[in-house]
């Protein structure tokens, strides 16, 4: 019920002493895990929780808590892709997006087919402070991350995505990782197109 009350975002004023409960339990649950816990040597839970929009979101913020299963799913996505990507490329890698909830996934415009939401996603891109001189725009450093990701990671998709002047790469790979499709996509202002 959480998930359909937060999906519209506003919520009835009757219905809003409700949702503040649902979210006062979901922030209790909060406590089963530790979000600093460590997937890698370079990559913490906590970072693949993270949303600004859910965290922004009024009048309370939004909790991102993953079940068991998406904490595993997260697991082999840092385990197959991004430490191996980070590794490679020597650089640190922001995660913009990792796990989303139902609610953050419609707030933030997301597909209901999402791999956000199963854990086997995640949107990055290089931190602008540790960009390479020849990699310091945005779409520069998902160009980078985007060349590495195809040699080094084992993907399902491996997708370059912009809008406006915003670059990153989302990248995702299965729990089930052998059936991954290795597909490699750009998403260029709403359009989809396939590369290589």
């Amino acid at each position: 019920m959480l998930l359909k009350l937060g999906a519209t975002v506003k919520v009835a004023p009757f219905l809003r002493s409700q949702f503040i409960q649902l979210i006062d339990k979901q922030k209790s649950m909060k406590e089963l895990f530790n979000t600093d816990m460590r997937l890698s040597e370079h990559f913490t839970l906590k970072e693949m929780l993270v949303s600004s929009k859910a965290a922004n979101h009024k009048p309370e913020p939004i909790p991102n808590i993953p079940l068991k299963c998406h904490i595993t799913a997260l697991q082999n996505l840092v385990d197959r892709t991004l430490e191996p990507l980070r590794l490679h490329l020597g650089l640190p890698i922001q995660v913009n997006s990792g796990y989303r909830c139902e609610m953050v996934n419609k707030l933030v415009g997301g597909v209901p087919t999402s791999q956000h939401l199963k854990g086997e996603a995640a949107d990055i891109t290089i931190p602008r402070s540790s960009r390479p001189f020849a990699h310091g725009t945005d779409e520069q450093a998902a160009r980078l991350i985007y060349i590495y990701a195809k040699e080094y990671a084992d993907y399902d998709q491996l997708i370059l995505e912009h809008s406006g002047t915003s670059w990153w790469v989302h990248i995702s790979c299965k729990i089930d990782y052998l059936r991954n499709r290795h597909e490699k996509l750009m998403i260029e202002n709403g359009r989809t197109k396939n590369l290589d």
